[in-house]
């Protein structure tokens, strides 16, 4: 089934190479709208090029110019609409600056997979998106970014440089920074040792951990999770069999 995918901040340089991109592969992806505050313009030809179901615009302009299918949404807060309708599987965060925070938060209030190019919503509103997420369970994978390009080196240098064999499966067992901590030091004071130089670093071993589930959102590891619903940590036999299950299912 073709993923539905809206747009926004279109006439950015990572918005016209994903409505290239989506253009080109009409048997992997379908657009649904585009959005631009501005640039009314370059948003007209590109509604013309490109067919999308819907067009926002903050500013107003002829809707009259648009191909006779399309729908618009004009003014204050037409991006946030587009961004928070309910039809699109993704929707490509374009918009430079602050100002994609509000489209990435109805994005994730509507429960989205949010493609997002910009890193001034994640250090302006972390705390705002991080709460939007964890409510409402949307999804953010990094575009054209160095997280991004990171993971693209990892596939490229274990499957390509190295020939390793893609796996069916990836087993993602998912412990939280509180848990982890517990447990080395449990095994500091059982085994009298002292925890290696990035043991010891609580900072760094906290932006592993976000690396680390990045990781799994965005090459779709399935993820085990190591506690209850009331927080408490689940019994080793209990993922053991989780884990077991899992295998056996892709065998």
């Amino acid at each position: 089934m073709n993923k539905i995918v809206s747009v926004l901040g279109c006439t950015g340089s990572i918005g016209k190479q994903s409505l290239n991109v989506i253009a080109s592969h009409p048997e992997q992806m379908a657009l649904f709208g585009i959005a631009a505050n501005r640039q009314v313009e370059a948003l007209v030809r590109m509604a013309n090029e490109f067919h999308p179901r819907v067009v926002a615009c903050e500013t107003k302009f002829d809707t009259k110019r648009l191909p006779a299918d399309t729908e618009a949404i004009i003014g204050e807060g037409a991006v946030e609409r587009l961004a928070a309708m309910s039809e699109p599987d993704v929707v490509v965060n374009g918009i430079s600056g602050f100002s994609a925070l509000a489209p990435l938060i109805a994005s994730l209030q509507a429960g989205k997979r949010v493609a997002l190019a910009n890193k001034e919503s994640i250090v302006c509103g972390k705390s705002l998106v991080d709460a939007t997420i964890r409510q409402y369970k949307g999804e953010i994978l990094p575009v054209d970014s160095e997280q991004s390009a990171f993971f693209s080196w990892l596939t490229d240098l274990e499957f390509d440089k190295m020939g390793l064999p893609q796996p069916d499966l990836v087993i993602y067992l998912d412990v939280d920074l509180e848990l982890s901590l517990e447990r080395m030091k449990h095994r500091q004071e059982k085994t009298h040792t002292a925890g290696d130089i990035h043991e010891t670093d609580e900072e760094y071993l906290r932006l592993c951990l976000e690396t680390a589930n990045r990781a799994c959102d965005h090459f779709g590891w399935t993820r085990v999770g190591c506690r209850n619903a009331d927080g408490t940590e689940r019994d080793i036999d209990e993922k053991s069999l989780e884990v077991y299950d899992l295998v056996m299912r892709a065998l």
